[in-house]
């Protein structure tokens, strides 16, 4: 699952598509605070809490290792992933 779920990102980068994004969010009634309607790509294949990469990057949490693919892990479940970058 890890590695498909990675591949999806890669394919959405690359392709245009979106077929590793999910979610969703309902609002209802006078919403007081600014809604974050940034997608965040690195999404835990475990416990599907989703990270935005400059966090990740700022808490020192990404390690390139000796794999050529950076990876993080899950600050809820410690579940390793693959990283991506939020941009592009």
């Amino acid at each position: 699952m890890l590695m498909i779920t990675y591949l999806l990102r890669l394919a959405d980068r690359f392709l245009g598509t979106r077929a590793s994004v999910y979610g969703w969010a309902l609002y209802f009634g006078n919403v007081g605070a600014t809604v974050d309607c940034t997608t965040w790509t690195n999404v835990c294949v475990r416990c599907g809490a989703g990270h935005p990469s400059a966090w990740l990057l700022q808490e020192h949490m990404v390690k390139r290792g000796l794999q050529i693919l950076p990876t993080y892990r899950c600050p809820g479940c410690r579940t390793r992933n693959f990283f991506t970058d939020d941009k592009g």
